[in-house]
């Protein structure tokens, strides 16, 4: 209270002489306050402010010099658009209406010109976006049309032109009372909860960059424009900060210049939040320091401002603006429903508030029902009694038994995220719910059983959708069981059962259960009455689903997700587009599984923008940021992908929390991903992160702790362990052979990497006994052209060449080559490096050449002081030694030695790498023999 007190007392003061000359600063002050230490203070915020402005001057000066002798001018062309009237200038460039010059069709538009040339690497990263931001479709976004360089090189953007005032211009002009206000920002949050759910973020939301309509419509402006236009390849400012940021809106991490997401513009909109509820500017310095976002009740000029705004709205700037991103409200969906709380009457989530208060807000908003309520918890308890009598109760009272079946199926619907979408934050208490509800259900052996089924199947699903798969299981195997067996007034909801329990049983490569509960589901469904296309939907999906598993089942599963669809074109109830959502991840994953990686992306990005705007950030949303990101990482996007898994583990913690198999394939997910990169420690904590959580939900003997056990030991064998490695993929091999039998694919895959890693390690005789026994099987089940098959062939000439069979490992590469011309990029890279080492163990002239191009490759891949990348220069130094180019080998060991220290001290290549050093040392240049277990693969 005392520093609100001393904020606003503060603030007053400073305002009342900011404007004044340097000199006339005491005697102002001393007239208006006897407060030494106050006027002390106040003192140093205007020298601060001053010397700030004095600082950043000179490079404003020359940019009004620039932007008062601009390159273009009013009736000048750019591209179509023709300069109509100059509407604005200042620092970040002018701004014109324009209109079409080719008379093509008519449109008026705004174009901003910036004020810089832009350099290559932001020139590229401009037209790779500029498609996301013109998709970007939504009435509270001004839409960006077009983007280009003037002659001379600086950037435009041809935007929507929108009339209207920024809104802070639109609040003192209007003056709306304090609930409007915040109807209006609820309004612009919602913009942004779009957008970010279309995966763009502002990085610059300040007043300006929102105008209001003269029906008090927002709409924003500039969207992206700040995150395209200032990348790291982009310069800072002459001040040191980021370049297009409003230091007063920005967040600690944007001004630090580090990577920014969703966080960023919640803190944004925070200090928005603090303006438009106070109606005061916020003031933070521009240099030092990070300040934090002060209170709107600090800003607020009156003691009765300060009670109106003290309490809640505190609580939800203070959250939003928390200094340290993961303090924040997660979205800005939940910024947005605190504030939309705080207008109901209802207590914010952004602080406690005690029972008294509670209390008081709850009569508030329901004054005229809180007297009825007694009644109803009365109602509800009679019923919950009468539960337990329903079966042994008269035909009179079965309408009875079925309205309270409705009531609980109802109740127990509201625990599943499912459901609930992206309000389901309490994972914890869910489950514990859950499993009330479970014991609670077998502890009333009387009731009647059809009750009993239904409730079954709804606590399984709810169980499934927390990522609780063996209690999933369980109680929607015993739920589908009984409804079948109910006759056909139960057909349809029998069918639907065992369809989720075959998604189930697939997930858990459970084949031959699956593809049997699929069968049952469509059985079924053939005999219910008048099934309803969603339940239609649903069922033909699954069976897509587990055709897609079998041998030549990817199209044929294509054919049948695309029919799926087709069943909801008409269907536009939210149950509808959740069903819709699920299609299109699995029929994406079907065209990522196939190599049709854009049709993947475009798939998923049309679900992502139905599910942002259906659940918010929900469960749909969060599955589709998942796939998403690997679909971008397999394209070599590396950034995006990495920033999408990035928020996806962060979604999914939020949705699912800790204990969720969801979370532990989010943190497996992203810990491949580190992996790919190089990022060992990380890979390796999400990984161990990911087992931990698997054992407890998934059991050890699970398929899903395999799978993350096998991808533990490829990032263990790209770290160099081999031997934590080799250990990680045998205990993998015995719970796929367990589980899915010793010629399913998934088993086959691992095995070959465990041959493959004898083999490197020397253990020739053991690894060809493997890839003989995996050749006999996938040559016998799967197609020559298919990926398996590739990948198979170049892991046995690899065998060939480092057995020292190099003719045979010749012609076997030659007749690969000529087999596939057209291999996917990782099996052509794959390619590649094997073609370096035969080079290389053959002594060819081209040896040299040949690794070069490999570490040319990876450097495009993974960047070029990449790991990865490292690694590769190892055999490229050798070769160019082997060459007599010492000085080139020398520079490329150099290059990559403080890479490799990031890896096993006893890896192959810092052994290599030492062994290249002794062989200058002791000025021999000659092939040498490379040891037998010598591994180039990263």
């Amino acid at each position: 209270m005392q520093q609100a007190a001393h904020w606003g007392q503060l603030r007053e003061l400073f305002d009342a002489v900011c404007e004044l000359p340097r000199e006339q600063w005491g005697p102002a002050l001393a007239a208006r306050s006897s407060n030494a230490a106050l006027i002390a203070e106040v003192t140093r915020l205007l020298h601060a402010q001053t010397d700030e402005l004095m600082r950043v001057r000179a490079p404003l000066e020359r940019l009004a010099e620039d932007i008062a002798r601009p390159e273009v001018q009013v009736g000048d062309c750019l591209g179509p658009w023709r300069l109509t009237a100059l509407l604005a200038e200042g620092g970040m460039g002018a701004v014109f209406s324009a209109e079409r010059a080719d008379a093509l069709y008519r449109r008026t538009v705004a174009v901003k010109v910036l004020p810089s040339p832009m350099a290559p690497a932001l020139r590229a990263h401009l037209l790779a976006e500029q498609q996301i931001l013109a998709d970007l479709q939504h009435p509270g976004v001004a839409r960006l049309y077009d983007a280009g360089e003037t002659p001379s090189g600086n950037p435009y953007l041809v935007m929507e032109h929108v009339a209207g005032l920024p809104l802070d211009r639109y609040l003192q002009a209007h003056a709306p009372p304090l609930r409007q206000r915040l109807a209006l920002f609820v309004q612009i949050c919602r913009i942004v909860q779009f957008a970010h759910a279309q995966l763009v973020v502002h990085c610059d939301l300040k007043p300006s960059n929102v105008l209001v309509d003269d029906q008090g419509r927002p709409v924003l402006l500039d969207f992206g424009v700040a995150r395209l236009l200032g990348q790291p390849t982009d310069e800072s400012a002459d001040d040191g900060l980021p370049r297009y940021v409003t230091p007063a809106y920005a967040s600690p991490e944007l001004l630090g210049g580090q990577r920014v997401g969703v966080a960023s513009d919640v803190f944004s909109l925070g200090a928005m939040l603090a303006e438009t509820s106070s109606g005061q500017r916020v003031l933070r310095p521009l240099q030092g320091e990070p300040v934090a976002v002060p209170l709107p009740s600090a800003l607020a000029r009156t003691a009765r401002e300060r009670r109106a705004l003290r309490g809640p709205l505190d609580a939800i700037v203070a959250r939003a603006c928390a200094m340290v991103p993961e303090q924040r409200y997660a979205t800005v969906e939940a910024l947005a429903d605190d504030v939309e709380r705080y207008l109901a009457f209802r207590p914010v989530r952004a602080g406690h508030s005690g029972a008294l208060q509670q209390t008081r807000l709850f009569l508030r908003r329901n004054w005229r029902s809180s007297v009825a309520a007694a009644g109803v918890v009365l109602v509800v308890a009679g019923l919950l009694v009468r539960l337990d009598m329903a079966g042994r109760e008269s035909a009179r009272n079965a309408d009875i038994a079925n309205r309270t079946s409705d009531f609980l199926v109802a109740s127990f619907d509201v625990l599943d995220p499912g459901t609930r979408g992206g309000a389901a934050t309490s994972e914890l208490s869910a489950r514990e719910l859950l499993d009330q509800s479970v014991r609670r259900l077998q502890a009333t052996p009387t009731m009647q059983p059809v009750l009993r089924a239904r409730l079954q199947v709804v606590l399984g699903r709810a169980y499934m959708n927390l990522g609780q798969p063996q209690q999933a299981e369980t109680l929607l195997q015993q739920g589908a069981q009984a409804l079948a067996a109910a006759g056909a007034a139960d057909l349809r909801d029998a069918a639907l059962a065992y369809a989720d329990l075959a998604t189930l049983q697939d997930q858990a490569r459970q084949r031959d259960a699956a593809a049997r509960s699929a069968s049952q589901a469509a059985a079924l469904l053939a005999t219910a009455t008048a099934p309803d296309a969603l339940a239609r939907a649903r069922v033909l999906a699954v069976q897509a689903q587990v055709r897609s598993r079998s041998a030549g089942g990817t199209q044929p599963a294509v054919a049948m997700f695309t029919q799926a669809l087709g069943m909801l074109d008409d269907q536009h109830t939210l149950d509808a587009r959740r069903v819709r959502s699920s299609l299109r991840r699995q029929l994406a994953s079907v065209q990522a599984a196939t190599g049709a990686l854009l049709a993947a992306e475009q798939t998923l990005r049309a679900a992502i923008n139905d599910d942002g705007g259906v659940g918010g950030e929900g469960i749909d949303y969060q599955k589709d940021l998942q796939l998403l990101s690997q679909v971008l990482f397999d394209q070599g996007r590396i950034d995006p992908a990495l920033q999408v898994m990035e928020r996806n583990l962060e979604l999914t913690r939020h949705i699912y929390g800790e204990q969720s198999s969801f979370t532990a394939s989010a943190e497996s997910a992203l810990a491949g991903q580190y992996l790919d990169l190089g990022r060992y420690e990380s890979s390796d904590r999400h990984f161990r992160h990911s087992l931990q959580i698997s054992a407890a939900i998934d059991g050890v003997d699970s398929f899903a702790y395999a799978r993350k056990l096998f991808a533990h030991g490829i990032m263990k064998e790209a770290y160099g362990d081999t031997a934590a490695a080799e250990a990680l993929y045998r205990q993998a091999l015995d719970r796929h052979q367990r589980l899915l039998g010793a010629d399913q694919g998934e088993t086959l895959d691992v095995e070959m990497v465990l041959a493959r890693l004898l083999m490197r390690v020397g253990q020739l005789q053991a690894s060809d006994a493997l890839l003989q026994r995996v050749g006999r099987v996938w040559r016998r089940q799967s197609d020559p052209a298919s990926p398996d098959r590739q990948s198979l062939r170049l892991v046995e000439i690899e065998w060939m060449t480092r057995s020292g069979n190099l003719v045979a490992a010749r012609t076997a590469l030659d007749a690969f080559r000529a087999q596939h011309p057209s291999p996917s990029s990782s099996l052509a890279l794959r390619q590649t490096m094997q073609e370096a080492l035969l080079a290389q163990r053959s002594g060819a002239a081209d040896a040299a050449e040949r690794a070069g191009e490999v570490v040319r490759e990876f450097s495009r891949l993974y960047g070029a002081d990449s790991v990865a990348t490292a690694k590769w220069r190892i055999p490229y130094a050798e070769t160019l030694t082997d060459a007599g180019h010492i000085a080139q080998a020398r520079a490329e060991v150099k290059r990559a030695q403080p890479r490799l220290g990031e890896i096993y001290a006893g890896s192959e290549f810092n052994t290599r790498m030492h062994a290249l050093a002794q062989r200058w040392a002791q000025g021999t240049t000659a092939v040498a023999p490379p040891p037998v277990g010598e591994s180039a693969a990263p």
